[in-house]
C-alpha cells in the first residue's frame, strides 16, 4: 500500500468521524424534544453504504434504535405508520421523491416526527430549503 492510500484512507475515516459526531450531536439536539430515553430512527437514503454507516455508528448508542429504512421519500412515508420513527435521517437528492419533498410531507402528516437531514449539499439555499421545509437540523456528508 503506497503513503497516497494510506493517507486517502486515513483521511476518509477522518472525514467519517466527523460526520459521525455531528450526526450524534444533531441527534442529541432532537432528543431533549423526545419523551422516550430510546428514540427510534429511520434512515432514507438512496445509497445503502450510507444505511450501513450510520447503523454502525448508532449501535454505539444504546438509546438509539434503527427501526427501519427507505431508498426514497415515497418509500418513507409509506413505511412511516409502520414502522413509527421519533427521528429521520433523510438525504436530499433520492429517485422517486427527494428528502425537500418528503420532509415537507412527513412533517404535515406527522409533525412529531423530527427530520434530520444528512446531505452532501452545503450550500446556504439548499440548507434554508430544507430547514423551511420542516427540517429540524442539517448535518454535512463530507
Amino acid at each position: 500500500m503506497s503513503n497516497n492510500e494510506i493517507e486517502s484512507g486515513q483521511l476518509l475515516s477522518s472525514r467519517k468521524s466527523s460526520v459521525n459526531l455531528e450526526l450524534l450531536d444533531a441527534l442529541q439536539n432532537v432528543r431533549q424534544d423526545l419523551p422516550d430515553l430510546r428514540i427510534r430512527v429511520m434512515v432514507v437514503d438512496d445509497l445503502r453504504l450510507v444505511y450501513e454507516e450510520i447503523k454502525a455508528v448508532f449501535a454505539e448508542d444504546q438509546n438509539i434504535e434503527i427501526v427501519g429504512s427507505a431508498l426514497n421519500g415515497q418509500e418513507a412515508l409509506d413505511k412511516i405508520d409502520e414502522i413509527k420513527p421519533d427521528v429521520i435521517v433523510l438525504d436530499i437528492l433520492m429517485p422517486v421523491m427527494g428528502g425537500i419533498e418528503a420532509t415537507q410531507k412527513i412533517t404535515k402528516l406527522h409533525p412529531k416526527v423530527k427530520i434530520l437531514i444528512l446531505s452532501s449539499f452545503d450550500d446556504d439555499s439548499t440548507v434554508s430549503e430544507a430547514i423551511a421545509a420542516g427540517a429540524n437540523g442539517y448535518v454535512l456528508k463530507t
